[in-house]
């Protein structure tokens, strides 16, 4: 009797929730209609695809079905565990991904906020266009340049180094130089794009609190560290968290371009083996499995640090 009564009360409940979604659905159907080609794109591209992770617990070999697989349980992330490189691929893709955190992340932050300043608005639009530029060059032609530009022999560094009296550096080739050269070029390649959204953000900053800041006497400087920075900062904090999801899934193709024998024991990263295991060797469980336990540790750091700016800010994803 009681079982009935609660049915009879949550009908309504759920008529009415229905009801409200229909409506929702009515009143905004062309914003909806404006999304669903990238809601497609997800669910085809990125979702759909999930189900082939069932190969990293099988022992898979071209043609075999996916569903119904000869299963091997957690075979292949025990030998991943076990594999003599292990450890040196951990550090080499945190270090990578750390030295990020450091130097490249904050970079578009500072130039949004630099370009700011500017007031000439032709200038704004310049640097901001000229800055953009470096993101639309393809990998392959930035790792040709950083290879011509830092050849031993003819690179022009190394001319100017010889200049001042400083022997040639073989940069590509020394263990030394590889992960500087590797953050130098991803913050030329990133900073002007990345700093959109920031920019974008401080565009949404009313004019009236810099205006009332400089009637107080507040410099430039100042203005920047109590509204600029301020303003931007659940955006900072949003986009920190993101970062953070992706500490150990560091791009394989730029390492792959920039890897030689001479310094593969500090460039070789978790995805460089996973690729070379899966497509060069054939071992397509393997690769997966290497890729699947980057993406649940990827998963639980975005947990993490989204529950770390939740109890140290007021800004999170949910």
């Amino acid at each position: 009797m009681k079982k009935a009564i609660a049915e009879n009360r949550l009908q309504p409940q759920s008529r009415g929730k229905a009801a409200n979604l229909l409506k929702t659905i009515r009143k905004h159907w062309m914003l909806l209609l404006m999304v669903l080609p990238g809601i497609l794109w997800c669910a085809v591209f990125r979702y759909g695809p999930m189900y082939g992770a069932l190969i990293a617990f099988q022992k898979y070999h071209i043609g075999d079905s996916i569903l119904t697989g000869n299963w091997a349980g957690l075979y292949w992330f025990k030998k991943f565990f076990s594999h003599p490189q292990f450890r040196q691929l951990i550090t080499n893709t945190l270090a990578i991904s750390i030295l990020q955190l450091v130097f490249v992340f904050p970079v578009p932050i500072i130039f949004a906020l630099l370009l700011n300043e500017v007031r000439n608005t032709k200038v704004k639009k310049l640097v901001q266009t000229v800055s953009y530029l470096p993101h639309f060059i393809s990998l392959v032609a930035v790792c040709s340049m950083l290879n011509l530009l830092l050849n031993p022999s003819s690179g022009i560094i190394n001319k100017i180094l010889n200049v001042f009296g400083v022997e040639s550096i073989y940069f590509m080739g020394s263990t030394q130089w590889y992960r500087p050269v590797y953050i130098l070029s991803q913050i030329w390649q990133t900073f002007g794009y990345s700093a959109i959204i920031y920019i974008s953000a401080l565009s949404a900053v009313p004019q009236e609190l810099y205006e009332s800041a400089s009637v107080d006497g507040a410099s430039r400087f100042r203005q920047i560290m109590t509204i600029s920075l301020p303003s931007i900062m659940p955006t900072v904090v949003i986009m920190l968290i993101l970062e953070c999801g992706k500490l150990l899934s560091v791009g394989y193709e730029k390492t792959l371009l920039l890897q030689n024998s001479a310094n593969n024991s500090v460039a070789d990263i978790i995805s460089t083996f996973a690729y070379r295991v899966g497509m060069s060797q054939g071992m397509y469980s393997f690769g997966t499995a290497v890729d699947l336990f980057t993406a649940v540790i990827n998963c639980l750091m975005v947990f993490v640090v989204n529950k770390i700016s939740q109890r140290v800010s007021e800004t999170s994803l949910w």
